[in-house]
């Protein structure tokens, strides 16, 4: 990452307005990092123009004339095509917090630190690092995006610097009680559908995998969103090293997979079909029917062969 935090800071100061942006179908990480520096910043700036940027009801309102006169901060986002707003671009000062494997390169001002285990943890370093304060929905924010892209800091992407920064966000404030309502209370519709994705679910080796249409999900009426993030239901079988969900897109021609593993690297393989991510856990987009097969295949295979490469090394 960037050692010079100073241009950052310095840019916050100098700008607006500042228009905070997330990734295409934000996950928690994305949500909560995008609304803790947005309260962060309206806190810090009281009399600046501060919004959030994107496609979902719940975000601001945002002009081009914003954005072209102001500061675009982009957050928790790998490609610039990922970015959910592409107006983003337009904007006079762009800067980015993030910690996927670096691919695109945001300039300047880009703040991505490979080690991290979210984008959450990032803006902590970044934040603690400049000596700020942070209000406590701020701190609330940034918890629940810890927490969630962590799997309650359980992933091997966890390190003590993760630990660190959840402490700090509890001495500003944040509630783990609260973040476990908020993140993992479910609605009886994702319930419903979840209760379907395991049913559907198959082994094959190391792998356990599941195959959902658009029916699945629509019949229990569980949005899109909703249905595509629910890997983690698979993941909690003893002997099960790799788990994936494949869901049909609305229109019915294409499917996203979602791959995930405890300490077997995925990363090369979703790159063969054009996805990427993080070591451990990838995403996947418009494949096909064929290319689901083959990807299954491939994820069955590493699943034996990842897990005596790892037996090997120890």
């Amino acid at each position: 990452m960037n050692p010079d935090i100073r241009p950052l800071f310095e840019a916050f100061e100098q700008s607006d307005p500042i228009v905070v942006f997330h990734h295409i179908s934000p996950d928690p990480d994305a949500l909560g990092t995008q609304f803790g520096m947005v309260e962060f910043l309206k806190e810090k700036y009281p009399k600046k123009t501060i919004l959030a940027a994107g496609s979902q009801p719940e975000m601001d309102e945002v002009s081009d004339e914003q954005i072209q006169n102001g500061m675009a901060l982009v957050v928790d986002t790998s490609t610039r095509e990922r970015v959910d707003d592409q107006r983003y671009s337009m904007a006079k000062t762009i800067a980015r917090i993030d910690h996927h494997l670096l691919c695109d390169d945001f300039g300047e001002l880009d703040y991505t630190d490979e080690k991290a285990a979210a984008a959450a943890q990032t803006a902590v370093s970044l934040l603690k690092a400049h000596g700020e304060t942070i209000p406590e929905k701020s701190a609330q924010h940034l918890l629940e995006a810890l927490i969630s892209d962590t799997q309650k800091f359980m992933l091997q992407t966890v390190t003590p610097e993760t630990f660190e920064a959840a402490a700090w966000l509890l001495k500003m404030g944040a509630d783990p009680a609260k973040a476990q309502v908020n993140l993992y209370s479910r609605d009886r519709v994702v319930f419903a559908f979840r209760a379907k994705l395991m049913n559907k679910a198959r082994i094959l080796d190391n792998l356990m995998f599941s195959v959902v249409s658009a029916e699945d999900y629509l019949s229990c009426g569980c949005p899109f969103e909703d249905a595509k993030s629910s890997v983690n239901t698979l993941g909690s079988v003893k002997g099960i090293e790799i788990w994936a969900q494949f869901t049909q897109n609305p229109d019915g021609a294409h499917y996203n997979g979602s791959l995930r593993s405890a300490r077997i690297p995925l990363i090369e393989l979703a790159g063969r079909f054009g996805g990427g991510g993080h070591t451990c856990a990838c995403g996947v987009k418009n494949l096909t029917i064929g290319q689901v097969d083959e990807l299954i295949q491939g994820l069955r295979e590493l699943s034996v062969t990842g897990l005596n490469d790892l037996e090997e090394s120890e």
